[in-house]
């Protein structure tokens, strides 16, 4: 194990949670829209460039696109990549092989699970192919108090097999990170793009 070796929590650490996510009670409450064809895209970054216990201090790099049928063709995948200070980078690829959507109401966030299975690994070890994990993206135009959108990307992968991907980043400020201010050109950003129909 290398890197990011305890990597759940580097969602907290980068402060994704609560910044942009979507609480399990706040999804139940939204009214579920029927769609039929959802195309996305997602890129995303984070420095972490102050210590933090347990965390590796690097950069972080997502990105990712795809088109969605319900019932019908899935194509799409997501890629990340570890960029660390003191140990070898580490890259994984998925493919989506499933997919779950809601919508808040006038034009309110949009919420994206994508179930994901990992077709490349540069660290089999580290990371298996074949593992299959979660990607939630959140399309969200509302404004936090830096300015920023509500964006971001959840990667959850299980942490025996892919303990190093399991991160996210948002738009929002953290201390811990270079620089400190949230969103593009800052210490971490999400910019995320849900089309539904």
């Amino acid at each position: 194990m290398r890197g990011l070796a305890i990597a759940a929590p580097l969602a907290v650490a980068i402060g994704l949670i609560g910044a942009g996510s979507v609480s399990a009670d706040e999804d139940r409450a939204r009214p579920r829209a029927t769609v039929t064809s959802i195309s996305f895209a997602m890129s995303g970054y984070a420095n972490l460039a102050r210590d933090v216990p347990r965390f590796q201090l690097g950069q972080v790099y997502l990105d990712g696109r795809g088109t969605l049928q319900k019932g019908g063709a899935i194509n799409g995948g997501t890629s990340t990549r570890n960029v660390y200070l003191e140990y070898p980078e580490a890259t994984m690829q998925t493919q989506v092989i499933g997919w779950s959507y809601s919508a808040a109401p006038h034009n309110g966030p949009q919420v994206l699970t994508l179930e994901v299975k990992v077709t490349a690994s540069n660290d089999p070890v580290d990371c298996q192919v074949g593992t299959v994990g979660t990607v939630t993206l959140v399309d969200d135009n509302r404004r936090m108090k830096n300015g920023q959108r509500r964006d971001s990307i959840t990667q959850g992968y299980p942490i025996a097999s892919c303990p190093s991907f399991v991160q996210g980043v948002s738009n929002k400020n953290a201390s811990h990170l270079q620089p400190t201010k949230g969103g593009p050109g800052g210490g971490q950003w999400a910019e995320v793009s849900i089309s539904a129909s």
